[in-house]
């Protein structure tokens, strides 16, 4: 943790009795909050904790898939969004409340509807309170036979 230290001099000023004066030296950090992190991973499947299970970058058309994002540093709750991507177009977009602290784990999924999802590259960009925060990607390929 970053801390910058500021020395304030801070001079009392003496009653005229004791016809004195005295010095307070006081030290003041000021402390800088952590930059946020966050972590994605896609998987197979989440557990209870939105913790990752399987941890995969290629899934097959016809799997959900899941999504485990960890937020570290977060100073105030907010909502993390997920705008989940097919070859550059968009598909859906999520979100998820998030509190505050040193670490929060949230879980995303998304389910085929009636089809499978086409073979191809897929992107989920992230925002944070509206900030863009991190994108991942991965991948959907035929199942081998």
């Amino acid at each position: 943790m970053r801390r910058t230290h500021w020395i304030f001099l801070l001079a009392l000023l003496g009653t005229l009795i004791l016809g004195g004066g005295a010095l307070l030296l006081l030290e003041v950090a000021r402390i800088e909050p952590e930059p946020i992190r966050i972590q994605a991973v896609t998987a197979r499947s989440l557990d209870g904790q939105y913790q990752p299970v399987e941890p995969t970058g290629v899934f097959y058309p016809d799997e959900t898939f899941h999504l485990s994002v960890r937020i570290e540093n977060a100073t105030q709750p907010g909502i993390l969004s997920a705008q989940w991507m097919y070859e550059g177009t968009p598909i859906t977009l999520q979100d998820q409340v998030i509190g505050s602290g040193s670490a929060y784990v949230v879980g995303f999924d998304l389910d085929r509807t009636d089809d499978l999802w086409p073979v191809g590259s897929y992107r989920i960009d992230l925002s944070l309170a509206g900030q863009p925060v991190g994108s991942i990607s991965f991948r959907v390929e035929p199942r081998p036979e």
